[in-house]
């Protein structure tokens, strides 16, 4: 049997939606390269674990409960695919020539979730996308709330893809509404969004007055 190129191999990848990584497959951008076997070391019972697109709240959330390692913790928050335009320096990689009127856009800051490894961001759901297209996708990360695994066994998690911050505002609110949950959760993590945007605002001011 011919073996497969490398353009084959990829176009195979791109129509995966499940991915088993290992933690030797995990590329760790945003971990130093002195720690990096450290992480995979932590997170070496990866394998047989399913990360399935789209689904960063149930991944991220699992990943904390099930590594029983205190230095594993679930991150709520809003991130960004970026492009790097210099060390340090990053634009957003889907811009418009005009304006975007929609709310939910690759152009701007989404919620997301992740994985807290040791102190450094580890997001299963942007290893798989990186693998899945053979590119490295570049993520900005702010923040919103930190879970141990001991704080998401005292909350209970929440079962199926879902956020804890808009579960905990939604009953608050009262609010339970199918329609209003993409709202919701934009709302929720409107102050990450709005930190994340005046993170790129700064770097590309930098940017025009070199």
């Amino acid at each position: 049997m011919a073996h497969k190129t490398k353009i084959q191999k990829l176009r195979q990848r791109q129509r995966i939606e499940t991915w088993y990584p290992r933690a030797s497959d995990l590329v760790l951008p945003d971990v130093p390269a002195n720690e990096r076997a450290e992480v995979r070391k932590i997170l070496g019972w990866l394998g047989k674990f399913p990360v399935h697109a789209g689904t960063c709240w149930q991944t991220a959330q699992t990943v904390a409960s099930f590594t029983q390692d205190r230095r594993v913790k679930y991150v709520e928050g809003a991130s960004w695919n970026v492009k790097q335009i210099g060390a340090g320096k990053y634009l957003p990689l889907f811009q418009h020539d005009g304006e975007c009127s929609s709310d939910v856009c690759a152009c701007k800051p989404l919620p997301h979730a992740w994985s807290l490894v040791n102190g450094h961001v580890v997001d299963l759901l942007a290893e798989f996308y990186s693998w899945r297209f053979g590119s490295e996708y570049l993520y900005l990360h702010e923040p919103l709330k930190v879970y141990s695994a001991e704080d998401l066994l005292r909350v209970g998690g929440v079962p199926g893809n879902f956020s804890l911050l808009q579960k905990v505002w939604m009953e608050e609110h009262l609010d339970r509404d199918p329609e209003n949950m993409a709202a919701i959760c934009q709302h929720v993590f409107k102050e990450a969004s709005e930190s994340l945007i005046r993170e790129a605002a700064v770097l590309k001011s930098q940017r025009k007055r070199i």
